[in-house]
């Protein structure tokens, strides 16, 4: 395990940091003056997160490892409210957001590290820790009974209430911030987040084109491959999934402006991950690529991206 770590932290550049644990420096945002600002961590067995909170909305997106419980501060020194993890028929929660201003810690639920990646919004915000943990009388918020019975296996599209996408795969929006901002397009929120999921019965999210940059979450199994092309029609390959030695990345941000297909891999039959779209998604927003445009706007790439396109041309 140590090993394990070791390769993570190298990886991904993460370094010890001011709360408890390893984090990595802030996810590139192309947007100037985007309300968002995410970095992936890694805590260790045994440790937990000073208490802490912040001026902004706290995202949490779980990628790898064991599960991490959520507690919130009140007079017996923290409640447990949630699970973090990649079981969502057990109860646990692959993302959770917790308001501005709601001091909480994260404790580790099983004898594993855990690799997860949170995000505040709007960015650029304060945070304050206490000086002592204190979670000596404190225990992980206990496993669902689903865990220690026999349970169906339930799709995430059942146990996520996940709904078909007019990009291909499934998905339900999880969180929407309260503010709102002037873009060139009208208002929008902050940002929102969704869950999006694809599997063997729909493999492929389809060639798109959004206003905003949006940031991606692995929550597993994956992986799942990414292509997108700039406005200077450069493809660029990318891999999203824990697989660190073999190039994959935990998140990634797709640049507003680019065109985006992403799509399981040869013998992988499943991948979930959140997404967050900072300045908010507006369905006016987007641009789907038909297989004709695709050989219009770029006839270089058309034998190559062809089978991304979105049915119905070419």
């Amino acid at each position: 395990m140590r090993d394990e770590m070791t390769i993570l932290c190298k990886a991904l550049n993460l370094t010890p940091d001011e709360s408890g644990g390893w984090s990595g420096p802030p996810i590139t945002h192309h947007t100037p003056g985007a309300p968002f600002e995410a970095r992936t961590r890694l805590l260790p067995p045994a440790a937990a997160l000073r208490w802490r909170h912040t001026t902004a909305d706290t995202l949490l997106f779980f990628h790898s490892g064991g599960p991490l419980s959520v507690h919130l501060h009140d007079s017996s020194g923290g409640t447990p409210t949630a699970m973090l993890g990649d079981d969502p028929a057990a109860g646990a929660l692959p993302q959770y957001a917790l308001p501005a201003g709601v001091s909480h810690t994260l404790l580790p639920a099983s004898g594993q590290y855990t690799l997860f990646s949170e995000a505040v919004v709007p960015g650029r915000s304060d945070w304050t820790h206490e000086q002592e943990l204190r979670v000596a009388h404190m225990r992980p918020l206990p496993p669902s009974p689903s865990l220690r019975t026999p349970r169906k296996q339930r799709s995430p599209v059942e146990s996520l209430f996940l709904e078909p996408h007019i990009e291909g795969g499934y998905y339900r929006q999880t969180y929407e911030s309260d503010g709102t901002m002037e873009t060139p397009r009208g208002k929008r929120f902050l940002a929102n987040s969704i869950f999006y999921f694809l599997d063997t019965q729909s493999p492929v999210g389809h060639l798109h084109r959004n206003q905003s940059d949006i940031t991606h979450f692995t929550h597993g199994p994956g992986p799942i491959r990414y292509l997108m092309v700039d406005p200077d029609g450069v493809l660029h390959e990318r891999i999203l999934g824990t697989d660190t030695g073999n190039g994959e990345v935990p998140v990634l941000t797709c640049p507003g402006g680019w065109w985006k297909s992403s799509s399981l891999p040869e013998g992988v039959t499943q991948g979930l991950v959140s997404e967050v779209v900072a300045p908010g998604f507006d369905f006016a927003d987007q641009e789907l690529l038909t297989g004709q445009e695709l050989v219009t706007s770029f006839p270089h790439l058309a034998d190559r991206l062809r089978p991304y396109a979105s049915s119905g041309a070419g």
